[in-house]
């Protein structure tokens, strides 16, 4: 049991498919980010582990890190009816980032049918 409900984790992580309520993108994007960053942040000033890690596995971890909220974004952008697209708001830095944080985390939930899934 436990095998598969870690399987839809990270099939939600990894997919572009589906929706996402506001509830799941508090608890699967920011929820991680924030605990990403702290370990990261605390692996620093503690050890010293980043200034060792090589360049290559810093960008591999955070390829996957953008991925991962990418996908989430993208499920949340569909589930309040508004267009995927608008995800790349999000490069644009700081503003970008803030203004799809309060869309996707603020805005209310559209009742449209699941054809995505």
């Amino acid at each position: 049991m436990m095998r598969n409900d870690f399987g839809e984790v990270l099939k939600f992580y990894f997919s572009f498919k589906g929706l996402a309520t506001r509830k799941q993108f508090w608890l699967y994007f920011y929820l991680p980010l924030v605990l990403f960053f702290a370990l990261r942040y605390g692996l620093t000033q503690e050890y010293g582990v980043m200034v060792q890690m090589s360049w290559v596995v810093l960008l591999s971890i955070n390829l996957i890190v953008l991925w991962v909220l990418l996908a989430v974004m993208v499920k949340r952008l569909r589930d309040i009816g508004w267009p995927v697209w608008i995800v790349v708001f999000n490069f644009i830095p700081i503003l970008g980032n803030l203004v799809m944080t309060v869309i996707c985390g603020f805005v209310p939930s559209k009742k449209i049918e699941d054809n995505h899934a």
